[in-house]
């Protein structure tokens, strides 16, 4: 019992120190940044800090070493994508960043390939390496205003703790991550200071992949409702992109048609884009466990939650804030 009470406490400290360090290492990234980089630009970027403050803490719990050297490449390659902050690199580069590290993130998994036969192994890596690019893109077009990836990521932290005991390393690893976006969230909620930028979502982006291979492994006994939080910006990044689509835009030039973007143009009012996510997450929660309940099992309940509650929850608020009306979807369909 005592064993368990110390654990409790380690990861009490170490969460604690996370959110200290995401809020005190704000100022001292912004000062390096306006020093070194831009005086011009708002600092962005911060996400490469919170990839090195979660490895260096995460080495207190002893994972196991395949977790660390996950963890590892994952921080050396965020640090090279650190420079799409600071000069946009192009998105032939980007891709190739995201494609090379979900690769090596697979073979260092503990997932085998070889178990399969040829054509479903091929089936396999093609989809994780499309589930990675997603994943980079997709919670890249969050971090386009304050709090918004921050929220995510909380919300990440808090489904992992609904499933997971707290020895678990996908626990610890989104705990650290959420308290330490805790503290940047208390610099963050001040318009235009700073930002997680493509190297806080593409670091975040491999630590749902990693979740995403751990799930796969056949010991896996993780829930796949710790991606429940993710349901709401896919449903919204993958309007926008069929919506552009019809409309014959470049894919690859700005937009301000997400969800929260929309929110944002029409009330102009405090951090009210931040409510459809949280009740998305709430909502899909109640459903999966009233599913449960009713004798479903978790990745059926799940499914079916998000497929109801999503949608519902999306259109809902894009009618009722998002000026659902006058993107003119009748005259484009």
């Amino acid at each position: 019992m005592n064993i368990v009470y110390e654990q409790h406490f380690l990861l009490f400290i170490v969460c604690a120190c996370a959110a200290v360090l995401g809020f005190l290492g704000c100022k001292a990234y912004i000062y390096l940044w306006n020093f070194f980089a831009s005086a011009s630009k708002t600092p962005t970027g911060y996400g490469v800090i919170a990839t090195i403050i979660v490895f260096c803490l995460s080495l207190a719990f002893g994972f196991e070493a395949v977790i660390y050297f996950q963890l590892f490449v994952l921080l050396i390659f965020t640090l090279a994508y650190w420079f799409d902050d600071l000069v946009n690199l192009s998105p032939f580069i980007r891709t190739c960043f995201s494609l090379i590290l979900a690769l090596w993130l697979i073979n260092l998994s503990s997932l085998s390939l070889y178990d399969f036969e040829k054509a479903n192994t091929i089936f396999l890596l093609v989809s994780l390496l499309f589930i990675y690019l997603t994943l980079v893109n997709f919670i890249n077009f969050c971090d386009g205003a304050d709090l918004n990836l921050a929220t995510l990521i909380i919300l990440y932290g808090i489904g992992c703790s609904f499933v997971l005991p707290l020895s678990h390393p996908l626990l610890i690893i989104a705990l650290l991550w959420s308290f330490f976006t805790f503290g940047f969230g208390c610099r963050n909620f001040i318009p235009k200071t700073i930002y997680l930028g493509d190297s806080g979502s593409f670091s975040f982006a491999g630590i749902i992949f990693i979740s995403i291979l751990m799930n796969l492994e056949p010991s896996s006994n993780a829930s796949p409702t710790i991606f429940i939080p993710l349901a709401f910006p896919l449903l919204d990044n993958t309007f926008v992109i069929i919506y552009r689509i019809l409309r014959r835009e470049n894919l690859l030039t700005r937009n301000f048609y997400q969800l929260y973007q929309r929110i944002q143009i029409n009330k102009k009012t405090g951090f009210l884009y931040l409510l459809p996510q949280i009740q998305n997450f709430i909502l899909c929660w109640l459903g999966v466990l009233l599913l449960t309940k009713m004798g479903f099992n978790d990745e059926l309940a799940t499914l079916i939650s998000i497929a109801l509650v999503t949608p519902f929850v999306y259109f809902t608020c894009f009618y009722l804030w998002g000026g659902l009306s006058s993107l003119r979807l009748n005259k484009i369909l």
